[in-house]
């Protein structure tokens, strides 16, 4: 399942994405079973699409959603990564062969070999003072910032809310093999939220 952009374009909501979503996979099983006589679920592998994400989250978010309610709907990668087109729309060449080998490898994992598959995800978030560890599904272990592939930018794009207003970290650093250990320069006072450049948790 490649698609999302146009919905965002067209300004569909999170919750309504995430439903439809959500239906599509189950429409298409249950023809699929009715069809073939399979029993099993039909799975629907998705990407994850960064298209304006800087401004618009909800249907990045819908997508990640989606994948959460209903676990046979599998979010193979984001995009963020890949190379893109100069319209900043549709990936490049090298991109979609990028995207087509993640495709390829979650496919043969969870139809031909019956396993699992999570993307790298946020897992939990836990606070204890000014100490906030991010806890990731990581597929591959160890977890890298991998600023050969990503450019470089401050705090690796990770930030934090406190009641709705950012505050400012200490330092932002990888801790053991599977979380991100982010110090905040004060104690929160209020509700937090931890979002890493395009992509909130």
């Amino acid at each position: 399942w490649l698609q999302g952009e146009a919905d965002i374009n067209a300004g569909t909501g999170q919750l309504d994405y995430k439903n439809a979503l959500v239906q599509l996979r189950a429409d298409i099983c249950a023809e699929a079973q009715a069809i073939t006589g399979l029993v099993r679920n039909i799975p629907l592998i998705s990407y994850q699409t960064a298209y304006r994400a800087d401004t618009n989250s909800k249907v990045y978010l819908a997508q990640y959603e989606a994948s959460i309610s209903d676990p046979d709907i599998v979010i193979c990668s984001p995009t963020y990564h890949l190379s893109y087109h100069s319209d900043l729309l549709h990936l490049s060449s090298v991109g979609y062969v990028e995207l087509g080998h993640y495709f390829g490898k979650v496919y043969k994992k969870i139809v031909c070999d019956g396993e699992t598959w999570k993307p790298l995800s946020p897992k939990k978030v836990v606070r204890q003072g000014k100490i906030v560890d991010v806890v990731f599904n990581v597929p591959t272990l160890p977890l890298v910032f991998d600023t050969d592939k990503i450019p470089l930018i401050e705090n690796f794009g990770f930030y934090v809310l406190d009641d709705g207003i950012e505050v400012a970290l200490s330092s932002v650093a990888i801790s053991g093999s599977d979380r991100v250990r982010i110090v905040l320069a004060a104690t929160p006072g209020g509700a937090g939220h931890v979002g890493r450049s395009w992509f909130v948790w």
